[in-house]
């Protein structure tokens, strides 16, 4: 969730005061809540954003795309492995933020939800407040444009 915060704000302070909000909230409408929940994570993104919104009054919201980071091998490497692992992984970071700075804010956000959070497009487009066709075309148009550029 903290992760999913930064997507909306850079203030920590208010992502972990939104957090607790957000829980204190569960906790004292627990009785409220439906018996069967299909999935409580998109419940809980819900839930932050629209705490996070409230506080920020809807005016400073920004989103970016995380930089690609590879997990580090556990094994010992040689020296001239880890060299070659890090000039890897430093030309993929390289390649994911040029990515990044050639997308709209919007795209980021979608290919986020999509990818990283495996949101369903239904999911996308409520926490978007876009309709779910318009969710699928903004993600068509996000890949054709990585595409495009990836290809020259």
């Amino acid at each position: 969730m903290y992760t999913y915060g930064l997507y909306i704000t850079t203030n920590k302070e208010l992502i972990e005061d939104a957090i607790h909000d957000v829980f204190v909230k569960l906790y004292h409408n627990r009785h409220k809540l439906p018996q069967e929940m299909n999935n409580v994570k998109f419940y809980l993104f819900v839930s932050l954003k629209n705490t996070l919104y409230n506080q920020l009054n809807k005016n400073q919201v920004t989103f970016s795309l995380n930089t690609y980071k590879d997990t580090i091998s556990q094994a010992h490497n040689s020296v001239e492995e880890d060299l070659i692992e890090n000039e890897q992984n430093r030309q993929k970071e390289e390649l994911v933020k040029l990515l990044n700075a050639k997308l709209s804010s919007r795209q980021q956000q979608i290919i986020y939800f999509r990818f990283v959070e495996q949101l369903s497009f239904k999911e996308i487009a409520v926490l978007m407040n876009i309709n779910m066709q318009s969710a699928k075309n903004l993600m068509h148009n996000a890949l054709a444009k990585l595409r495009a550029i990836l290809s020259d």
